[in-house]
């Protein structure tokens, strides 16, 4: 059937990117890459770029990120991976990365490897990091006094980063929401 076809080739393609990460000739690709992977992987291989593309954007966004100063490892490798769907230029998207960083550490939370896949959300929207900080610390603390349990400081920062790119995306407009979320929907 159509859609068996189109699952096994989404499949090839995703096992196709997956080897050409472990056999990066960077080192840290192929000692970093393994089965924790497949869903980031799984997300790139619903673009349309070519693997060469795919795995060279990712080494630019990984070794970028690392010469300013943040800490090598899967974390930021998920990181990369996330951040891969960022439409503007790799520079762009590793300062925007590094001032979101570096600004919610300046506004009072204890920033840690763990947070990097929530930064890299927000950095790979085109806002004003000062803006997105906003908009995270104002819904960290709704949802600290609304919900019950109440979230840990950290879970809240979590829950409030992604409320916060959702609604940051579509406040953008539609056609930022489905530019920025591409890789989610289904092919046509």
């Amino acid at each position: 059937s159509g859609s068996h076809s189109r699952s096994a080739a989404q499949v090839e393609r995703l096992a196709e990117i997956f080897r050409a990460m472990k056999a990066a000739e960077k080192s840290w690709f192929g000692s970093l890459t393994g089965t924790d992977d497949y869903a980031a992987t799984a997300l790139l291989s619903e673009t349309e770029d070519a693997i060469e593309t795919i795995v060279a954007r990712l080494d630019r966004l990984y070794t970028g990120l690392r010469s300013v100063r943040f800490s090598r490892g899967n974390r930021l490798q998920l990181a990369s991976h996330l951040l891969y769907f960022a439409p503007d230029p790799d520079e762009v998207v590793i300062d925007r990365f590094q001032r979101l960083y570096d600004g919610f550490t300046r506004r009072g939370l204890r920033m840690h490897s763990g947070d990097y896949d929530e930064v890299a959300i927000l950095a790979s929207l085109s806002n004003d990091p000062q803006d997105s900080i906003d908009r995270v610390l104002e819904d960290r603390n709704r949802l600290r006094a609304d919900l019950r349990p109440r979230p840990s400081l950290q879970v809240g920062f979590e829950l409030a980063s992604s409320t916060a790119f959702l609604n940051m995306s579509r406040a953008r407009s539609r056609s930022a929401l489905r530019s920025c979320l591409k890789c989610f929907l289904p092919r046509r």
